[in-house]
């Protein structure tokens, strides 16, 4: 299975292989734009780490391959996390450019953090216990107890952009920060990577946008009712008799937990056990760019 047996395929694949939260969704969505970019139809297509086994044709079936099309992307941050990833992209895409996007990491951490706990632990999406409810999953760990460690939040910079330059080679491994994204300057890299211009000129946007999401009581004809809301949309309603209102106030009480602020002090502290001493330049990347000492909060 390779690549070299569809000769009408772009030579050329872009592969974004971490991290999330650090503007991937905005890359994807500016480089869909270029009219020589084959986009996938779903952002993350997963396939080198997850759907592999579904084989080369299902993976090709998520593109459409025009006469003009140079280039595919396939932007799926969760590949960093597995070297039999890489092991396959090097296998079968030979022409490929490793794209890694980088954010502070204390930052990206509190982001990722606070995703996970608002769109999926909040309505039950996870599996860390057995048939997960809304209600029984526990949201009590505080971001600085899951930041006291190296883990899928706070990465171990070092070990894993290493991982990724030891098995694709500096020359085809570039490093893009959050800014750059942001301001759209991340197209520069890549275009002087590719050797040629890939025609897109607007890059304004943040993709990646959510409304917070917020439980409050309502009452309906008599009825209490725990309500989900994103905006001032309700999206889900819990009856009070059927859940019961302990599991009710459990829900209201654990909003504390990630609503919170972080404040300068404790992100020094993470900062001075997790990342004070470790030696980012010989990755190649600027320290002083890279971090962005202050508060943070859920909201921004």
């Amino acid at each position: 299975m390779s690549f070299e047996q569809y000769p009408h395929l772009p030579r050329k694949i872009i592969i974004g292989t971490g991290y999330e939260k650090c503007g991937t969704t905005t890359a994807h969505d500016v480089l869909s734009k270029s009219s020589i970019v084959a986009a996938p139809s779903k952002k993350e297509t997963v396939f080198f780490n997850r759907d592999f086994d579904r084989g080369l044709d299902y993976y090709l079936s998520l593109y459409e391959i025009r006469e003009q099309t140079k280039v595919m992307i396939d932007i799926t941050p969760s590949y960093h996390l597995t070297q039999i990833a890489y092991d396959r992209i090097k296998k079968l895409a030979a022409d490929h450019l490793i794209v890694l996007f980088v954010r502070d990491p204390i930052r990206r951490a509190f982001s990722l953090y606070w995703h996970n706990i608002v769109n999926h632990f909040s309505i039950g999406e996870t599996a860390q216990v057995s048939n997960p409810t809304l209600f029984s999953t526990p949201f009590k760990k505080s971001f600085s107890e899951v930041a006291s460690t190296y883990n899928n939040y706070c990465i171990d910079l070092n070990r894993s952009i290493r991982r990724a330059t030891e098995s694709f080679g500096l020359e085809k491994t570039i490093l893009i920060y959050f800014d750059e994204v942001m301001d759209g300057s991340f197209l520069h890299k890549i275009e002087s990577s590719l050797g040629y211009k890939l025609g897109i000129t607007n890059t304004a946007g943040w993709s990646n946008k959510r409304s917070p999401i917020k439980y409050d009581l309502v009452s309906n004809d008599g009825q209490d009712i725990l309500v989900l809301k994103r905006g001032n949309t309700i999206t889900r309603k819990w009856p009070i008799e059927q859940i019961g209102w302990s599991a009710a106030c459990r829900v209201l009480a654990s909003t504390q937990y990630w609503t919170q602020h972080v404040t300068r002090k404790e992100y020094e502290i993470i900062y001075n056990k997790l990342y004070k001493d470790m030696d980012l330049a010989s990755v190649g990347l600027d320290r002083d760019r890279l971090f962005e000492f202050g508060e943070m909060t859920s909201a921004g």
